[in-house]
């Protein structure tokens, strides 16, 4: 009866590590973002809108979150109609192609997908730091930026409202004065009869 032991102890060491394997479940899956190669031409051929801008907000990374959204100072418009401070949202994870680390205050070249109250970019898309050669490849695919023309402010314009020289002082005045007489006859008769 000795050897019934040891296989007793075996199977339930056996038992013990499937109830393990079976608590702690299989590893997860590990996806990585894997983008098919592109040239600054096809991204904005794919893209709603080409523009360069300086991150100012950038949102804390918050552990569960899926998107980050950027703010926007825009300073150049290839493509699109962008408005000059925008938001950007990507995904919080650059597992699933995110750009979570666009650096604050430097300029970046966005490749947008979207509308003006909505744009979205990914790591397959193009957008990255505005390095002079980017610059040069967008430049050559969709000109050269030209900045919108300032409009020329509002000038202020005199319109005559009746013909006829102003009334006169005492014309205009008059009225006040006839109030302030009768209001002081007024209190006159008051006294005079509060007086008897």
């Amino acid at each position: 009866m000795p050897p019934v032991l040891p296989l007793a102890a075996r199977l339930l060491a056996a038992l013990v590590l499937l109830a393990g394997a079976l608590v702690i479940g299989p590893a997860p899956a590990a996806y990585a973002c894997s983008c098919k190669s592109a040239t600054v031409a096809q991204h904005a051929e794919d893209a709603d809108a080409v523009f360069q801008g300086v991150i100012v907000e950038r949102p804390e990374r918050v552990p569960g979150e899926r998107r980050l959204v950027y703010r926007v100072e825009v300073d150049r418009v290839y493509q699109g109609t962008v408005d000059d401070t925008v938001e950007v949202s990507t995904a919080a994870d650059s597992s699933v192609c995110g750009l979570p680390d666009l650096p604050l205050d430097r300029d970046v070249l966005f490749f947008a997908d979207g509308s003006a109250s909505s744009w979205r970019v990914n790591s397959c898309g193009g957008t990255a730091v505005a390095t002079g050669a980017l610059v040069a490849r967008v430049e050559s695919k969709l000109g050269e930026w030209q900045p919108e023309p300032t409009p020329a402010p509002d000038h202020a314009t005199l319109t005559p409202v009746a013909d006829g020289d102003p009334e006169t002082f005492t014309r205009v005045a008059a009225p006040g004065l006839a109030m302030v007489i009768a209001g002081l006859l007024g209190l006159l008769l008051v006294r005079r009869l509060g007086g008897r």
